[in-house]
């Protein structure tokens, strides 16, 4: 019986919207994306760096890349050939290749060079006519035919017209979602369902209060049936880890002490990496594979143009990793910039461990490891749960203790609470300390399941989801997290009103 306690999800497929400058490529991104995250100018070249952001239409999760306008020769500048540069990165990342052509201004020699590079790349690829408005401009769609593609699909970016058809082609042409790829707190009506009846069961053993409710449709499945469910769940065959943080920091000579050999190139100018690399090791009979990313720069000084499309890697290594070590040097401490990964770590409900570099040149000055490791969780306020290390990269100090951190982590990431053992949890919780008055009224809580792993995720329900405040959920997981651990692991609260 598989289980619903889901594993990660993998990497999400990418769609890469490519095509000549100031041809409606951003306003394609912001009215999919439903927010105005990309510069829309009518002067040609305004896109210059690439924006990316999840999508989710039809129940199919996907990352959406706008890149910038696309010149084959791009002869005119420095900069429009690394722009160049960064299209063609996007199209080799991507899954789907979306090309928008101009219908007001038609067919012109750069289109045939532009359709002609893609057909060396062999990726799904949808020609898009855009800027077609209204009927009057319909007929001007049939010169594209020129291009020798099969299909085209003409469209408004800016009116919304004609998106479905190419959103349904788009669709078809993804990869198949791999099991459970939805992730995130997404949770469909038949799983609640299930929770809600498992809850129930155990909730009456341990005598919460008001629990005659019937489970309602779906709940056909006894709590015993869900508990084998849950103890079904297989452990992944290999840990993968995303060794990640800004540039020069030391990842790669990490790399190079994990792995026990010269495996990485080390040079002292930033950005040396400039792809995210897999690298296989063993460690007492069990299997590894370490994603040393590119730097992720602050984004003011990232001043080259490929370099920007190293975030995405680093990104998307978060997204495939197990465990992400966030790497920070000693001796400049926090910046914005880690601020940002560990959001990013922990909106994608990732086990984490804060490695502080360089620690050997601060431990001469005599800086106490318990404070300097206060200061630090204070400010990645994101990931305070997240055990700190240190070490020296270059001495190798405290480089033979990351692994045994990294294990602990992904099995707190994985960690299984019984149903009965959540609902005893509950109820002393909120004997401890209720559920504030709202609106006049008392909040209750009346029972709860955990209804995945990786990241540990419980569904609690209550009469009044308004009334379980932030302040309220940041108590229970506070309260989870010292009753069970759960180091290094993010939990995650899903409130659910009662349905009567």
């Amino acid at each position: 019986m598989s289980s619903r306690l889901s594993e990660n999800p993998r990497h999400l497929p990418v769609v890469a919207i490519i095509g000549r400058p100031n041809v409606g490529k951003s306003t394609f991104f912001n009215r999919i994306t439903g927010a105005r995250r990309a510069l829309t100018h009518n002067r040609p070249g305004v896109t210059r760096d690439r924006h990316y952001k999840e999508v989710e239409i039809d129940a199919r999760r996907f990352v959406l890349i706008d890149t910038g306008g696309f010149e084959p020769d791009a002869a005119e500048s420095d900069v429009f050939r690394q722009v160049r540069e960064q299209a063609l990165l996007a199209i080799d990342e991507a899954d789907v290749v979306l090309m928008f052509l101009d219908g007001r201004q038609g067919v012109i020699p750069s289109d045939f060079e532009i359709v002609d590079l893609l057909r060396t790349y062999q990726k799904p690829t949808l020609f898009v006519v855009n800027k077609i408005d209204g009927p009057n401009q319909a007929t001007q769609v049939y010169d594209f035919y020129r291009l020798g593609v099969d299909t085209l699909y003409p469209i408004s970016s800016e009116h919304a017209r004609g998106l479905d058809p190419l959103l349904d082609a788009m669709l078809d042409q993804l990869p198949a979602p791999a099991p459970d790829s939805k992730g995130g707190l997404d949770l469909d009506e038949q799983l609640e369902a299930e929770a809600r009846a498992m809850a129930e069961e155990h909730a009456q053993e341990i005598g919460l209060p008001d629990t005659d409710l019937k489970a309602g449709p779906g709940a056909g499945i006894t709590a015993e049936e869900l508990e084998a469910q849950a103890e079904d769940s297989t452990q992944p065959s290999v840990i993968r880890i995303a060794l990640v943080g800004r540039p020069n920091v030391g990842k790669s000579s990490l790399a190079n002490k994990l792995l026990g050999e010269e495996r990485q190139v080390i040079h002292p100018e930033a950005g040396t990496t400039r792809d995210s690399i897999q690298l296989p090791f063993e460690v007492d009979g069990v299997s590894y594979v370490l994603i040393d990313t590119a730097g992720v720069r602050r984004k003011a000084k990232i001043t080259d143009k490929l370099e920007q499309f190293t975030v995405i890697k680093a990104f998307r290594a978060i997204e495939g990793c197990d465990v992400a070590l966030l790497l920070i040097d000693a001796t400049e401490g926090v910046t914005s910039q880690e601020k940002r990964l560990a959001g990013m770590i922990e909106e994608k409900g990732r086990g984490v461990a804060i490695l502080i570099n360089k620690w050997d040149l601060m431990e001469s000055k005599g800086i106490s490891r318990r404070e300097f490791a206060e200061n630090i969780l204070r400010e990645l306020e994101h990931i305070r749960y997240a055990p700190v290390h240190f070490l020296s990269a270059v001495t190798g100090a405290g480089v033979k203790g990351i692994i045994p951190v990294v294990k602990r982590i992904h099995v707190e990431h994985g960690r299984s609470i019984t149903t009965h053992d959540v609902n005893l949890f509950l109820k002393e919780a909120v004997e401890a300390h209720a559920p504030p008055i709202h609106k006049n009224h008392p909040t209750k809580l009346f029972y709860g399941v955990q209804v995945k792993t990786r990241p540990p995720t419980f569904m609690f329900f209550t009469n009044n989801s308004e009334g379980v405040r932030a302040d309220y959920r940041r108590y229970l997981e506070n309260q989870l997290r010292e009753r069970y651990g759960f180091v290094g692991s993010p939990v995650h609260l899903v409130i659910r009103a009662r349905k009567r």
